[in-house]
């Protein structure tokens, strides 16, 4: 990071410190802060070196006025105590603003990819038809998520798109949220919402959404998703429950 760079960030932090920013910018500087380490820490020693500075002031109005030796003492330690007070109250804000985890955090402990139930039975038009789909079910089942994004897009290429059913877009919709490719994993929760499997594209959206570090696009959706009394309400509810919980030191 050269010097301008530096700068310009420790000016963002004063501004978030002294509580210059309006909302907006507040709520995207503490989601950045969530995501970069480097940054948490950077506002977490400004914080402290702007609390040391103002003790030192404190302390030097104090040696100025020159008060009883005795009396100083206990003025001293009566400061020092309140400063410390301050300290915690600072930190306790600084951090009650943060949440506890981020949504990759969510996505990676709390959330489970969607499952086909097996009471849902996909018929096959064609010979090729079958052929294609076994061949997506076999390479999910062998965590084969780098095999199915190259089929894919094979299949895309010599365009037999047509040929996936409902369920092998959930498998690709899962493989490619696992290869981060966030923008084709889009793609397919949208189509699988407008199908009959619309629960399954419901909550691969939600893994997306998870994915991309939309946190409050997230919890609406976790929360509707619990309020439809599905097979992911119970999961949905602990993922809403989890984005919302803040950190306290």
């Amino acid at each position: 990071m050269d010097r301008n760079e530096e700068n310009r960030m420790l000016d963002e932090i004063d501004r978030f410190l002294n509580y210059e920013m309006i909302p907006e910018e507040e709520s995207d500087f503490i989601a950045r802060m969530e995501k970069d380490e480097v940054l948490r820490e950077q506002v977490f020693l400004r914080q402290l070196v702007v609390e040391a500075e103002r003790k030192k002031a404190e302390a030097r109005i104090l040696y100025q006025k020159k008060p009883e030796r005795k009396k100083l003492s206990v003025k001293a330690q009566v400061r020092w105590i309140a400063a410390c007070l301050c300290v915690l109250m600072i930190l306790g804000y600084f951090y009650g603003r943060m949440y506890r985890f981020s949504t990759q955090d969510v996505l990676h402990e709390v959330y489970n990819p969607p499952v086909w139930e097996t009471l849902r039975s996909e018929g096959f038009s064609t010979p090729e038809t079958a052929r294609i789909n076994r061949h997506i079910e076999e390479w999910y089942s062998e965590g084969k998520s780098d095999s199915l994004v190259l089929y894919y897009q094979q299949l895309s290429e010599e365009n037999k798109l047509a040929c996936i059913t409902e369920k092998s877009k959930m498998y690709l919709g899962i493989a490619f949220l696992r290869q981060d490719n966030i923008g084709q994993a889009y793609v397919l929760a949208e189509e699988l919402q407008k199908s009959v499997n619309k629960e399954v594209g419901d909550w691969l959206m939600l893994g997306c959404l998870l994915h991309d570090g939309k946190r409050e696009e997230a919890v609406d959706w976790a929360l509707y998703i619990s309020q439809q009394k599905n097979s992911y309400s119970e999961e949905a509810l602990q993922i809403y429950d989890a984005l919302n919980q803040r950190r306290w030191f």
